[in-house]
Formats: structure tokens, C-alpha cells, sequence
């Protein structure tokens, strides 16, 4: 076994003579050196305390940092140690040399390395030798082994410091006091200038970040690490740096701007992610040994579990205080009826909780808010209005939709413009929560909190604002029901209290029947009498009782049946008769079956007498007003009939100095003009039959021709004023443009004609009624204004009304002197005529005229409807019927005549023309027909080449026809021919399929020559 120091002492003390004293001194000697070679950090101190010298062998040197072969004093080897362990030390040496003493010396303390300049734990086990005894005793020498116990003293120092901090973190009740604890902590003792814990993007919530200083830091995420360092901090490995701005690795740079050079970096893992980092730091370059950087990673795996522990409790801790919150809140609004009272405790307790600066609650309406009611301290009240986009145009559409709005710091928050943000500071609002309300799809209100300092908003917070503005808003239409409901039944008791109303209830199922006291006062029933069904039906009048039990019925027999309105009699213990009305409602369960009634019983006899007597009053009044309307009815039929005879004989009349006058003009025109040329025509032929030479025979011919040719112009004149054929082929529209144009050739008036093609009446009557009251007011113009333009327009209006305005700037008249039946001779058929047949028709002629006002007439009337034409006048298309027929038969090599349709109403011209067209071999005529329906029908029979169709024929006339006959056979080639040479006609033929159109008046050569050409086409064409 190893000896010890005092062993040594004791052998020592026993050696008799100097030479037992040297050899126990070399034995002594000689075991430290040993121990000294067996391993480095262990060296021998030899100490003469007799020279006060002290003999410092290489490894005690190298333990010091001296140099080698270096003697010091007692004094000066004391100041080795550190001031914390010198006295402690001066005091164990002091003993250990002490004669009176053991002379054991075993100690453990700090000493200062000159070389490095580093304190480092060491270990001292000494003895010391002394001679003689009793008094005599003395130190002699001091004697021992030094050992270097620094790795197990920071070891126990790390394990000391790592138990203390696991007892204080106990402490914590959130992350951010967890946070300070570990800053504080490490600060003190690892000596650094900077601690924080940065969460990454997987972390579930942010911890506050506390420096040397207390001072709190930013939040430090991944963003803030270099590729390469964040790659190492994934892989699970900590970065160490001595110095920052030397480290070419490494470009990791925390966010701090105090310029942070040495620094560690430990990755915090869970499940194989990286959660977070812990980084401290000093100012300046720092040498970090190994067992500070073990120290940090055995600090951080202790660490996240605690943190997860204390984010539990934190948030089971912010839960219950939480539900403690709101159900204080609900507390304190339940029993509020003002709504603005409402907001005002919502956002006072709210902005306590929160310890925000402000709380409100505001109402929108549109693109506008309100606020009524706030919380505030620390900052003024923002009370008033606004519009929604003032607290940042770029989060309207937020708003609108609902979301909740988190702003931290609105003078970094690039969601907002400089300007926003100067309105923003003017408001003493740095950072926000808002929450917008939509309720049936509208915005309806918002409610937030604000701070007066950026401030870091948590989830539980923003969720907190958000549970409070939903409660506040239900809270808020609860109070205002609730008013509603207070005022409804303040009126509806006061409607009671004014009608004397008696409620009632019935339970079905029980059959328990409650009576208010004015119902037991309505039916006579005392307080006393218990209320039933039958007792109430005993009141009711018996002729009346029968209703009763029949609505009764209908309401057991049918679900639907909800409600009830009765009237009925009762008849009171004293035996006077009441009317009362009964208004019920009937309350059914999830499956329809009566649960109660209740209802409301009003006592209307007065009501009844009255109505009765005023029902009385009212038929009386209403017989004396029947027999009156009667009397003034038949008063006015007597005069109606009084009128319209009058109109009949006016009309009478004036049809019959008309047709007077249609006759004198027809007789004049056929004397003086058709007789006077046709017997001019008769004389030169029987001159021309006398004549004696051809030349002469031909002149007289000549003369005799012009003179019929006249005469035919004479009566197509007259047949066009009689009948105008364009009012019955082209409609009044047409018509009236024919009018203008033949007005100005007549008398040189321009007639501006503006016609909506839709307004031609159906009813032949009412275009020849308007038409001829047109032409007699276009005469009138010509006749007495005196003017070179009249103005005409034909509209529809509203209704399917015909309406024509006829103006002229002309002289005028006074149409109340003109109107007067007994004036109207002067104006030919008379604007008072007019007048008198627009109103037979439902019609009513409007005159605006004054002396030197010129004249405006506005005929009105509604259009009429022509029948169908129906049977056999029906005419169906048949497109695929027909067959083409040929005109060349290539295999006899011979043509075969142009077979022709002849359709013309008169006789006469069809015989003409059938004889004209017989004298030519070229030509055949193959049928007749005296109407268009006519022609259709011989056209499908006969399948003719060409038909010649006259333009006015009855029944149909020649364009309906040819448009007809043209859809549905287009082989069938149609030659128009008229009597009247009118472009309209013209044009409306060729539109509706004509090919050709020529004037009876123009003579058979032309038309015979057309067909002619028409035969040798087809020929050479079938040739070829």
C-alpha cells in the first residue's frame, strides 16, 4: 500500500542519528517524483520552511506556467492563488506548519497561470517534516504532491449549475420567463455579453428573447442563418466561433447589432426537425472550450422538454383564464338592455385583460362605420365615424371578407402607405388586431384592440378578440330584441288596457284552462269559478255554439290550422248579449299535435251595434245614390241617343251631299271630258272610213287614237280618285306617300310624308277613313292656308294606336268658329265630319290653330283586325309539287307555243288580251282567273310559263298573288300590269317576285313584244 505524507512523518520522527534522517528524506522524495512520472497535471512542492524557499521541480513549473529551475517565498507562491481561495489557503499552511500540528496540509483552490494567464483548479496533498520535540519541535521542510483537478471541477460546477437551474425553471409559468431564467443564468456562468433562443417555422409559438442585459431582442428564425449554418444546425450539430470576423467557415450572424464575435449555436431537435436554436455570445473573440460548448448541448436536451411543459401549462393556464374571462364577460352584458352599454363593458373588459391602450366596437353600415361606445387609456378616444378603408386600403378586401386582421408593428407592416401609416401614428394606434362581423352575407361590425406601441399579438389573443367580438355582437342583438320585445309588449298592453281585452290559455293535453280577471269580467264569471271549456261554451249564445264547436274541429282535424278569428255572442248570468271577438293562436308540437291554445277576447258589441247602424245608413244611402245613378244614367242615355242621332242625320247628310258630289263630278268628268273624246273619236273614224286615200285614213287614225288614249287617261284618273289603289295594295303608309306625290303634281304643294311602316290598319275601313281625312285636310291646306309645305307623320303609340299629325305654318283659322256644324259647308266635306266619324270608331280629332299660327291636326284611332281568310281562299305552298314543263322537244325537233296565265278582274281586258295573244303562233293562253286566289290555283294546276297578273283584283290583288306563286313555283315567269303608272306598284310587284311590270295605258306592243322575246329565250335555250 501507497504511504502517506503522515506515515512519512511518523517513520521520520522515529529514525534515530543524521543517517536514518537522510535516508527517510530520500524515501520521501522519492515517492512524489514517482507519482509525478506516472501522468501529466501532477507535480511534487518541496518547501524549506526553515529558508523560507520554496524548490519548484518541471512539472509544478508547468502547472504555473514558471519557468523550470525557479525558487520562490511562501509569500510569493500565495499569490498564485486566486483572492476568492488566498486566505483560506494562508490559514491550512499556517496549520500544517505549525509544530503543535499534524503537519497536513489538503487542500483544493484555484491558482493563476502566468504563461496563459488562465485560473485553473488544482489539488494540494502535503506533509510536513519536522524535528525535534516538545518546545523544541520545528518545521522543517513542507512537502507534497500538486495535482490539476480543473476538468473535474468545471464538471462538477457544469452539474451544480445545471441542478440549480433545473430547481429555478420550475419556476416558470410561460416561455418567456423560462427564456430570462436560462439568459440570466448563463450570463453569470459562462461570463457572456448575449443569450437567445430563436424559434424556427415548425415551432408552434414564438419565445420572447432576452440578452445579457435583461433587454429584450428580436425574434430570430432561421432567415437569419447563412446556407451553411443552417445546414449544420439541421444536420444536429452546433457551430462554435472564436471570432466572427476572422471565421471564413462560418458566416453565421445572429441578429443582434452590438457586433457579437464569439459565439455558440446549439440546434434544438425534436422528432428529427429543427425547432430552435440557442446562441450565446460575447462582444469580443472568445477562445470556448469544449466543456462550455457540452455544457450548452447538455443545457439544451434538458431544455425543449421543459419548454414544451411550460407551452402547456401556459396555454392550459391561458385557457382557463380565458373561459374565466368570457365568462365573466357574459356575466357582466346579461343583464344589460342598452346596446351601447353593451359595447362599452365589452371593450372596457376586454382592453383591461389585454392591458391595450384601446377597445372598440363599431357598427357598419355600407362603406361607412360608427363608433358609439369605447375603451381608451393612455390615448384618446377615436368616437365618431369614418369610412371602412381608413385603417388600410390594402386590407379592404380582408375586411370584407371577414378575416381577422393581426398587425404587430404598423411602421413596418408593408400591407400599409406612408400616408396610412401617418394617420395611423396621428391616432396613437401602433399595432392592432381587427375582426369584421358579416352576418347574412353583410358586413354588419367590427371590433379590435389597438396598442399605442408595436406589440406582438399571440394566437390566444387574437383568438380571444375574435370569441369576444362574436359575443358582443349576439349580446348586442340580444339587447336590442329584447327592446323590441319590451316595446311590443308596452304596446301591446296598452292596446289591451285600451280595448278591455281578456286573455286566455288552454292546455290541451292537461286540460287546465287559465283566465285573466278582465276575461272573467267579459263572460260574468267570478274569481272563484274554476276555468274550463265547457263552462265557456255554456256562455256562448246557442244559435252560435255550433260555429264554435266546427272551429273547434277544423283545428283538431287540421295540422295546418294555426290560427283563428271569431265573432259570436255571448249571454252573461244576468241574461244581457254581448258580440265578442276571439283571435287565437294554436301551438302544435314537432309532430303537428296540439299542445295549447291561447288567445285574446274582445268585447265589440258597441262595434257591432255601430256597424249595424251604419251598415243600415249605408244601404239606405246607397239606394237614394242607385236610384239617383239610375235616373242620371237614363238622363244621359236619352241624351247619348239624342247625340248620336244627331251624328247619324249629320252623317247622313254629309254622306249624302257627298256621294251628291262624287256624282256631279263624275257626271262632269264623263261629259265633259270622256263623251266630248270619244265622240271626238267616233267622227274621225267614220272620217277615216270615208277617207279616200290611205294617207289620209292613217292621220285620221292617228287623231282618233290619241283621243281614246286621252280618254283611257281621263278614267284612270278618275278610277284613282274614286279608289286609290295603292291604299289597298301598299297599306296607308304607301298610301299617304302616294297622296304627297300627287298633291305636289296637282297643285305644287311638297308634302313631307314621315310613315312608321307599322301603322297600316288592318281594317279596310279605318285606312280608307284616315286616308280620306288626310286627303281632305292635305285639300284644306292647299285650299285656305295659303302655303307651299305641309308636314305629315303616321306613328303607333302605346296601345296599338294609330296616330297622324297633318301641320302646316299657313294662316290659320279659329277652330272653334270652323268646327261649328253650321260653318262646316265651307270647308268642303267639313273638319267637323271628320270629327264625327273618328268618334263613331273610337277615334278623336285634336286642332291646334289660331289666325297667323298655322294649323296642327292630330288624328287618333285604334287599329282594327281583319278576319282570316280561310277555305277554299286558303293557299298552301306546295314546293315540291311542280314539274317544269318544257318548251322545246329536242327529240321531235319541234317547239311547242309560251303557254300563258291571264289574271285580271275585268272581263273585257281579259278577252282583249287573250285575243292580242292569239294572233301571235308563238303564243298560248292556257287559263284565266279573275282574283289572285284565282291565279294561285290555276297557277298549281295549269303550270303555266308566264302569267300576265293585273295589280288591283278583289279578294287578292296582284302582289299578294305573285308573291305567292313566286315562293312556291320560281320556275313560273310573272309579268305585272296595271292600270296606274305608280312606282310603288311597280316596285312592290318586282319585290314579290315579278319579272317584267307594264301600264295598260303604255299600249299591247310593249308587253306583246316582252313575251315575244321571252318564247325565242326559252327556245334557244332548249336547243342548245
Amino acid at each position: 500500500m501507497r504511504e502517506t505524507p503522515i506515515e512519512d512523518e511518523e517513520r521520520f520522527a522515529r529514525a534515530d542519528g543524521p543517517r536514518h534522517d537522510q535516508e527517510a528524506l530520500r524515501a520521501s522524495e522519492e515517492r512524489p517524483r514517482r507519482a509525478t512520472q506516472s501522468g501529466a497535471g501532477v507535480g511534487v512542492l518541496d518547501y524549506d520552511v526553515v529558508a523560507d524557499r520554496g524548490l519548484w521541480l518541471p512539472e509544478v513549473c508547468h502547472l504555473l506556467g514558471l519557468p523550470v529551475g525557479g525558487s520562490t517565498t511562501l509569500a510569493e507562491s500565495l499569490a498564485f492563488c486566486h483572492p476568492d481561495d488566498r486566505d483560506r489557503v494562508e490559514r491550512a499552511m499556517a496549520a500544517a506548519i505549525d509544530p503543535r500540528g499534524s503537519g497536513a496540509f489538503v487542500e483544493e483552490f484555484r491558482i493563476h497561470l502566468t504563461d496563459t494567464g488562465e485560473w485553473r483548479w488544482v489539488s494540494s496533498v502535503c506533509q510536513t517534516l519536522f524535528e525535534g520535540s516538545g518546545d523544541s519541535r520545528r518545521a522543517l521542510r513542507f512537502m507534497g504532491v500538486v495535482t490539476d483537478i480543473t476538468a473535474r471541477k468545471v464538471r462538477e460546477e457544469h452539474d451544480q449549475f445545471l441542478s440549480d437551474l433545473g430547481a429555478t425553471w420550475m419556476r416558470a409559468r410561460d416561455v418567456p420567463t423560462l427564456v430570462q431564467l436560462v439568459a440570466d443564468a448563463l450570463v453569470t456562468h459562462l461570463q457572456v455579453n448575449l443569450v437567445f433562443l430563436g424559434m424556427t417555422a415548425n415551432a408552434s409559438a414564438t419565445a420572447d428573447l432576452q440578452d445579457a442585459r435583461g433587454q429584450a431582442g428580436g425574434v430570430h428564425t432561421m432567415a437569419s442563418l447563412s446556407e451553411t449554418a443552417r445546414a449544420e444546425l439541421v444536420a444536429g450539430r452546433s457551430i462554435v466561433v472564436a471570432d466572427a470576423s476572422a471565421d471564413t467557415c462560418i458566416t453565421f450572424q445572429p441578429h443582434d447589432p452590438r457586433g457579437i464575435l464569439g459565439l455558440i449555436a446549439v440546434p434544438i431537435l425534436s422528432d428529427g426537425e429543427l425547432w430552435a436554436v440557442l446562441v450565446v455570445g460575447t462582444t469580443g473573440p472568445r477562445a470556448w472550450r469544449p466543456d462550455e460548448v457540452q455544457l450548452l448541448e447538455r443545457m439544451v436536451a434538458r431544455l425543449w422538454p421543459v419548454v414544451a411543459r411550460v407551452r402547456a401549462e401556459e396555454a392550459l393556464r391561458r385557457s382557463d383564464e380565458r373561459q374565466a374571462f368570457l365568462l365573466k364577460l357574459s356575466d357582466a352584458l346579461r343583464p344589460l338592455g342598452d346596446p351601447l352599454d353593451v359595447q362599452e363593458v365589452a371593450a372596457r373588459l376586454l382592453g383591461e385583460h389585454l392591458r391595450s391602450n384601446r377597445v372598440g366596437y363599431a357598427e357598419i353600415d355600407g362603406r361607412d362605420y360608427v363608433i358609439r361606445r369605447e375603451y381608451a387609456s393612455g390615448v384618446r378616444p377615436l368616437v365618431g365615424e369614418g369610412p371602412v378603408g381608413t385603417f388600410g386600403v390594402a386590407l379592404r378586401d380582408a375586411y370584407r371578407n371577414g378575416e381577422t386582421v393581426v398587425v404587430n408593428d404598423v411602421s413596418t407592416d408593408p400591407r400599409f402607405t406612408e400616408a396610412e401609416r401617418t394617420i395611423m401614428q396621428a391616432r396613437q394606434i401602433a399595432a392592432y388586431v381587427g375582426v369584421t362581423l358579416i352576418k347574412g352575407g353583410r358586413l354588419v361590425a367590427a371590433f379590435g384592440a389597438n396598442n399605442a406601441t408595436p406589440r406582438v399579438w399571440t394566437s390566444i389573443e387574437v383568438e380571444l378578440i375574435r370569441g369576444v367580438a362574436e359575443r358582443t355582437w349576439e349580446a348586442i342583438e340580444r339587447a336590442r330584441a329584447e327592446e323590441r320585445l319590451r316595446e311590443r309588449e308596452q304596446r301591446l298592453r296598452l292596446a289591451l288596457d285600451a280595448s278591455r281585452a281578456g286573455s286566455w290559455m288552454r292546455h290541451v293535453r292537461t286540460g287546465r284552462v287559465d283566465w285573466d280577471d278582465r276575461f272573467r269580467e267579459l263572460y260574468g264569471f267570478t274569481a272563484g269559478e274554476p276555468g274550463s271549456f265547457e263552462a265557456w261554451l255554456g256562455r256562448v249564445h246557442e244559435e252560435d255554439r255550433r260555429q264554435e264547436l266546427e272551429l273547434w274541429d277544423q283545428i283538431l282535424d287540421t295540422k295546418t290550422h294555426n290560427t283563428f278569428d271569431s265573432t259570436f255572442r255571448i249571454v252573461r248570468p244576468d241574461g244581457t248579449v254581448s258580440w265578442i271577438r276571439s283571435l287565437g293562436q294554436v301551438h302544435r308540437d314537432a309532430e303537428g299535435q296540439i299542445m295549447r291554445l291561447t288567445g285574446l277576447d274582445l268585447d265589440v258589441t258597441e262595434r257591432r251595434r255601430a256597424e249595424e247602424a251604419l251598415q243600415a245608413r249605408r244601404d239606405e244611402e246607397r239606394g237614394r245614390t242607385l236610384r239617383k245613378q239610375a235616373d242620371e244614367a237614363l238622363r244621359r242615355s236619352h241624351a247619348e241617343l239624342e247625340q248620336r242621332t244627331l251624328q247619324l242625320r249629320r252623317l247622313a247628310s254629309d254622306l249624302t251631299l257627298a256621294e251628291q258630289h262624287v256624282r256631279e263630278e263624275l257626271a262632269k268628268t264623263l261629259h265633259d271630258g270622256l263623251q266630248q273624246l270619244l265622240f271626238s273619236a267616233v267622227m274621225t273614224l267614220d272620217r277615216a272610213l270615208a277617207a279616200n286615200s290611205r294617207a289620209d285614213q292613217v292621220a285620221l287614225l292617228q287623231r282618233a287614237s290619241a283621243d281614246i288614249h286621252e280618254a283611257m287617261e281621263a278614267a284612270r284618273t278618275l278610277s284613282v280618285n274614286l279608289f286609290p289603289p295603292m291604299l289597298h295594295i301598299g297599306g296607308l303608309p304607301a298610301a299617304l306617300a302616294w297622296l304627297a306625290k300627287r298633291t305636289q303634281e296637282q297643285y305644287g304643294v311638297v308634302v313631307n310624308v314621315t310613315a312608321n311602316p307599322r301603322a297600316n290598319p288592318e281594317a279596310s275601313d279605318v285606312r280608307i277613313l284616315l286616308f280620306e281625312a288626310v286627303r281632305e285636310l292635305l285639300f284644306n291646306a292647299v285650299k285656305h292656308a295659303h302655303v307651299d309645305r305641309v308636314d305629315v307623320n303616321l306613328e303607333v303609340g302605346p296601345g296599338d294606336i294609330i296616330h297622324i299629325q297633318v301641320s302646316d305654318d299657313g294662316v290659320g283659322f279659329d277652330s272653334a268658329v270652323t268646327l261649328d256644324y253650321k260653318n262646316q259647308q265651307e270647308v268642303g266635306l267639313g273638319l267637323f265630319s271628320i270629327q264625327e266619324r273618328l268618334a263613331l270608331l273610337g277615334g278623336h280629332l285634336d286642332i291646334q290653330s289660331a289666325p297667323g299660327k298655322g294649323a296642327r291636326f292630330s288624328l287618333t284611332l285604334p287599329q282594327s283586325n281583319l278576319p282570316v281568310v280561310t277555305g277554299e281562299a286558303e293557299v298552301r305552298r306546295h314546293d315540291a309539287g311542280w314539274q317544269e314543263r318544257q318548251v322545246y322537244d329536242s327529240a321531235a325537233g319541234t317547239s311547242r307555243p309560251l303557254r300563258i296565265l291571264i289574271a285580271d278582274d275585268h272581263v273585257v281586258a281579259r278577252a282583249g288580251l287573250r285575243e292580242l295573244f292569239s294572233e301571235r303562233p308563238g303564243l298560248r293562253v292556257v287559263g284565266e282567273a279573275a282574283n289572285g286566289v284565282e291565279a294561285i290555283v290555276q297557277a298549281m294546276a295549269l303550270q303555266p310559263d308566264v302569267i300576265v297578273m293585273d295589280v288591283s283584283m278583289p279578294q287578292m290583288n296582284g302582289i299578294e298573288a305573285t308573291r305567292e306563286i313566286h315562293g312556291a313555283m320560281p320556275h313560273i315567269q310573272i309579268v305585272g300590269l296595271s292600270t296606274h303608272n305608280d312606282e310603288n306598284s311597280e316596285r312592290s310587284m318586282l319585290e314579290a317576285g315579278a319579272e317584267a311590270y307594264f301600264t295598260k295605258n303604255e299600249g299591247a306592243d310593249r308587253l306583246l313584244n316582252y313575251l315575244l322575246s321571252v318564247q325565242t329565250q326559252v327556245k334557244g335555250a332548249a336547243k342548245s
